[in-house]
Parts: C-alpha cells; structure tokens; sequence
C-alpha cells in the first residue's frame, strides 16, 4: 500500500492518467515532415487538434495569455508578461497530453505551431468550427490511405510480385488432364 507523498503511487497516478510518452508519441503523427509553408503545416496542425475540446482548451489559454500580456504591458505589473507563455502552453499541452493523447507540435515545428494557434483561435472566434474539423479529418483520412497505400507497397521497387491469374491451372492438374 502506497502512503501520501510515496514517489511510487506519485509515478503510476501520472502514467495511468496521462500514459508514457512512448504510448503518446506513438498515437501522434509522426512529424518528420518537412512542411514548406503554413498553408502545407496547418492542416496538419489541425489533425493534431482532431477534438473539439482541445480546440477550445487551446484558444481559453491563448486567450487568456494574450489578455495577460496586453494587461501587463499596459497596466502592470511588466514582469507578470514572463508568465504569458506559461498560460498559453500550459492550456495547451495539458489539452494535447489529456484530452487529445498526443504530442503537441510545438516540439517539432515552434514558430508554425504559434502561428497555427492564432490562427485557429482566430477562425473559432469567426464561427469557423466545424469547417475546421472537416479539415483535420479530411487530413487525417488522407494520412491513413497513404498508409494503407504504403503497407500494399512492395518495399523493394526492383522486386515487384508477380500477378495472380485468377484462371491459371492448378499444379497438380495439367491441361492435358482436363481434357
């Protein structure tokens, strides 16, 4: 039996709850494509955010960071401001980690990530909620054809299967046989 403040019970409670990276990192896209623009990332960026809730999740912490920052700057105190991506991120990933069960892609690519979030706050606020599913899904269909594509493959060009003949005799009879 685990005591308050035993390490061990503190450990399994965060792996049960929010499961290991390897479990998370395998349910995310792979991100080691290289997006050319924005406009090629922010499909992508959207699968990641496949779930309503972690699209609001998202934009209550941008929301929450810019007025923090906006109030800092103008009002005061200035320093409050180094707590601005600490409410962005925190909003963000705890969405990604516990909601979504992915890793966001902040770590892969920063600055089209920040920009993907303005830009998904900014089409939420506009009404544009549902169009943005139909993109994250139709992105991530895209994805799982490219799979099965992939997997229906041969991995070596230079090995192609020969074809099955549906008609073709069978071995252990000839044609002569039948006849």
């Amino acid at each position: 039996m685990h005591q308050i403040g035993d390490p061990g019970l503190a450990s399994q409670s965060a792996a049960a709850y929010f499961g290991s990276m390897t479990e998370l990192e395998s349910q995310a896209t792979p991100q080691a494509k290289t997006f050319n623009s924005f406009e090629e990332f922010y499909p992508f960026y959207l699968s990641q955010h496949s779930k309503p809730l972690t699209r609001y999740i998202h934009v209550a912490g941008t929301g929450l960071a810019l007025t923090n920052l906006a109030k800092s700057l103008m009002f005061g105190p200035r320093k409050q401001a180094v707590l601005t991506p600490v409410i962005g991120y925190g909003f963000a990933w705890f969405a990604h980690f516990v909601v979504e069960g992915n890793k966001p892609a902040t770590f892969g690519y920063p600055a089209y990530s920040f920009r993907g979030d303005l830009t998904m706050m900014y089409d939420i606020v506009r009404g544009r909620d549902n169009a943005l599913q139909q993109l994250a899904d139709n992105y991530k269909a895209s994805l799982e054809a490219d799979e099965t594509v992939d997997e229906d493959t041969p991995h070596n060009p230079t090995q192609v299967p020969e074809p099955e003949l549906a008609d073709s005799p069978d071995s252990s009879t000839s044609s002569i046989d039948a006849a």
